[in-house]
């Protein structure tokens, strides 16, 4: 089972993970491999609340929940 970031403010997210932070990106949790991926930016709130961020090699925005910390890239 994959440690998916738990729900966080996009405040917590950006003093957590800065620019350059490496994870592993799962379009579905139910996914058993995940893309490697470094965040170019800072996260941001949709409309609806949800935090999402850019990663490299993803067009788009993700939401924060399918990312999963401390994979080398």
């Amino acid at each position: 089972m994959q440690k998916f970031l738990k729900r966080l403010s996009v405040d917590q997210f950006n003093t957590l993970y800065p620019s350059g932070s490496k994870f592993t990106y799962y379009s579905r949790k139910t996914d058993e491999k995940g893309i490697p991926c470094t965040i170019p930016g800072e996260a941001w709130a949709l409309g609806h609340g949800e935090a999402v961020v850019r990663v490299e090699g993803v067009s788009g925005c993700v939401a924060i929940t399918h990312l999963v910390k401390g994979t080398e890239c």
